[in-house]
């Protein structure tokens, strides 16, 4: 599982208690290859506000599960998102070996913003630019749903393909790597590709 390139997303506590025994931060550190320790319980109530940091686009907050929490202390990894609250530490990073990328994420669930983030780093085929939109695909058929608002949507293939609109039984767009569509608020459509 660890080679072939892979970028592994490890959330919050992977491994942390073993077989038997007590859990551990080590443990933690242990099976995603990322150095991390537990983080002490500040006074009062727990932040569940993160910011990102490195990239390119906002992440919005991350929320913090209820329980033990962890920090990323490693300098071999690249961070993410460090937490907004002070120290200011490293909630989220990645880690390169020479086989494959392990990714840490001390919050669970991910944004969908740092989700699509993770999945173009990794090569992940993205049909779409907006996270507001609800994408579902395989081989032969691509359904999205659209945000509130209407407009146009452009669609990304990962191959050439002829695009029919199976509502209406109107071909879109033929030997097309992408294509755009006008869209109603809130509507779904589903294409079939050929």
């Amino acid at each position: 599982m660890k080679n072939g390139g892979r970028r592994i997303v490890w959330l919050y506590a992977p491994g942390y208690f073993p077989d038997s025994g007590p859990g551990s931060a080590s443990h933690i550190s242990e099976v995603s290859g990322i150095r991390v320790s537990p983080r002490p319980k500040p006074p009062g109530p727990a932040s569940a506000e993160f910011v990102r940091l490195s990239e390119e686009t906002a992440i919005p907050p991350l929320p913090l599960l209820n329980g033990d929490q962890f920090v990323i202390e490693d300098a071999a990894a690249c961070v993410l998102v460090r937490r907004s609250e002070p120290p200011h530490e490293a909630a989220v990073a990645v880690k390169s070996f020479p086989d494959w990328h392990s990714v840490y994420a001390a919050s669970a669930p991910l944004s969908r913003h740092l989700l699509r983030h993770l999945a173009k780093k990794a090569g992940v085929h993205l049909y779409h630019d907006s996270p507001q939109n609800a994408g579902y695909a395989n081989g032969s058929y691509l359904t999205l749903a659209v945000s509130p608002a209407a407009g146009k949507r452009t669609l990304r293939l990962p191959r050439k393909a002829t695009v029919t609109d199976l509502t209406t039984g109107q071909v879109i767009a033929q030997g097309a790597e992408s294509f755009t569509v006008d869209f109603l608020a809130s509507e779904v459509r589903i294409f079939n590709l050929k």
